[in-house]
């Protein structure tokens, strides 16, 4: 309708334009021809100023269409990402990640384990290795000729672990600890979703044990995260 109403436009100039003074000259009135001059010009003028508003509002609703459109392309792009997200992350554990906690029972020297997982998706496939890693770590320190293997404690598959928690932590094991020195404890975690493998130092002070992380590099689907702070980027191998 448009391509209409603007050729009509367009035609009615063109006559008012090449046209009229013929008419003037053949007409016995000239102000009436003048003053239908004037109403057929204002009338035009009032068409164009209608077609311009009546344009003005389709253009701006086809905006506010256009971008109704992509925010809700969006918020459909997003709702499928969380729920590729979340499909994904009930199949292999998502983001989620289990942490050795430890415990010291009152009065003795020795060291539990537990295994809690972090996150909101249980984590699949997950088996545990623990070693005592003291006599063989405090041989390489003082350059010791023949420094002794790894002393492994427990090696277990535990299968998928819930992160909820109410959930109590899988206990995997307990470790003598010398109090004389300070004792070295690795746990390594493998995962569906990824793995894991931390040092940790035990030493005994005045009101207990001390605990501190010795070296700890995880990876959990593409986020790598390798503490403490000065050894990130570096290679540590045991």
């Amino acid at each position: 309708m448009n391509a209409y109403l603007v050729a009509t436009i367009l035609t009615i100039a063109a006559v008012l334009d090449y046209l009229w003074e013929n008419f003037i000259k053949e007409t016995k009135d000239p102000k009436r021809a003048a003053r239908f001059k004037t109403a057929v010009v204002i009338s035009l003028l009032v068409i164009v100023w209608w077609q311009a508003g009546v344009q003005h509002h389709r253009d701006v609703q086809s905006d506010q269409d256009t971008d109704f459109l992509k925010n809700q392309l969006v918020l459909a792009n997003e709702s499928l990402t969380n729920t590729t997200l979340t499909i994904k992350g009930m199949n292999d554990g998502g983001d989620s990640y289990a942490e050795p906690t430890f415990g010291f029972s009152e009065g003795t020297n020795l060291l539990s384990v537990y295994l809690p997982v972090h996150g909101q998706y249980f984590l699949r496939s997950v088996s545990v290795t623990v070693l005592n890693e003291t006599k063989r770590i405090e041989a390489d320190i003082a350059h010791t000729t023949n420094v002794p293997p790894s002393e492994k404690i427990v090696e277990r598959f535990l299968g998928d672990l819930s992160p909820h928690w109410w959930n109590t932590p899988v206990s995997l094991c307990t470790i003598p600890l010398d109090p004389s020195i300070t004792n070295h404890v690795r746990v390594d975690i493998n995962a569906m979703n990824g793995f894991s493998w931390q040092i940790y130092d035990f030493s005994q002070v005045t009101n207990g044990w001390s605990v501190k992380l010795h070296w700890l590099y995880r990876r959990v689907g593409d986020k790598l995260e390798q503490e403490p702070p000065e050894w990130r980027g570096k290679i540590m191998v045991y």
